[in-house]
């Protein structure tokens, strides 16, 4: 539970947050259906709830949901939530994809970090007979803010997880997410005028 609050999604489309102590309903959203979901992930940031539904259909290959690491797997549709009002800010439709659990200790992701850091995983062809083609991550960044999304790249970030981090740099004002192959840098200084740019 997220500070005393579950998320509980009925229909597939009609999403509650309740308070856990007093049984409140904080607020019933009609969102865009999540079929088949078997868990709800209710994460709390600064200024935003997502809630990340977990699903597995008839269809989708067994590959699809094994687990990365010590990821948590989702899929079916984000919902971003206002925390002061209550209301439905975002939804972003999700693949197969997973929140990876970092070490605390070392790379914690922090409540007020404005970033839902997603990795997928996917097989390339096989090639030599192979029955099997080698496996490669993929990663997805989304703005909880605004939903939008601020890294998706085509290609993969790497063959393992070995050197996924997230450090937030509050004097810097900004936040650095690593993956095999880079490092990826968030900027959140205000926009320099253009009369005052070299």
């Amino acid at each position: 539970p997220a500070e005393d609050m579950i998320a509980v999604l009925s229909n597939s489309d009609q999403l509650r947050i309740l308070q856990i102590d007093t049984g409140q309903e904080l607020t019933h959203l009609t969102v865009t259906p999540s079929p088949q979901s078997r868990e709800l992930h209710l994460r709390p940031y600064r200024n935003r709830l997502v809630v990340l539904p977990e699903a597995v259909t008839d269809s989708d290959a067994q590959n699809d949901y094994l687990p990365v690491s010590d990821g948590v797997h989702v899929y079916g549709h984000a919902y971003g939530i206002d925390r002061s009002t209550m209301s439905l800010s975002w939804q972003q439709p999700l693949g197969h994809c997973f929140i990876r659990t970092l070490t605390p200790d070392l790379a914690p992701i922090l409540p007020n970090v404005p970033l839902l850091v997603l990795v997928t995983r996917y097989q390339l062809e096989p090639e030599g007979g192979l029955p099997f083609g080698p496996s490669r991550h993929g990663a997805r960044v989304i703005d909880v803010e605004t939903g939008e999304d601020l890294f998706h790249p085509n290609d993969p970030v790497g063959v393992t997880l070995n050197d996924h981090w997230l450090q937030p740099d509050p004097e810097a004002r900004k936040v650095y997410v690593s993956f095999e192959r880079q490092i990826v840098t968030f900027d959140y200084n205000p926009p320099v005028p253009a009369e005052k740019q070299p």
